[in-house]
C-alpha cells in the first residue's frame, strides 16, 4: 500500500503563535480558520478572536493544528 497524502493535526496551547511560527519562519500560508463559536472559516486570523483549528499548507505539505 502507497501512502499518497499526510495531514497530521496537532494540538497545541496557542494557535496564533503557531500560525505565526509556521508562517513566518517556515513559509506556510494559513488556508482556513475556524473560531471559537464555529460560526464559520475564515482565510486570516482576527484580532480579538480565538481560534480551535487552523490548516496550514506550504507545497505538498499540510498540518492542522
Amino acid at each position: 500500500m502507497k501512502i499518497n497524502k499526510l495531514t497530521p493535526n496537532f494540538a497545541v496551547t496557542d494557535i496564533r503563535q503557531t500560525v505565526q511560527f509556521y508562517c513566518e519562519n517556515l513559509g506556510f500560508e494559513l488556508v482556513i480558520a475556524v473560531p471559537v463559536t464555529q460560526d464559520g472559516v475564515e482565510q486570516q486570523l482576527s484580532d480579538g478572536k480565538e481560534y480551535v483549528y487552523v490548516l496550514l499548507k506550504k507545497d505538498d505539505i499540510e498540518l492542522m493544528f
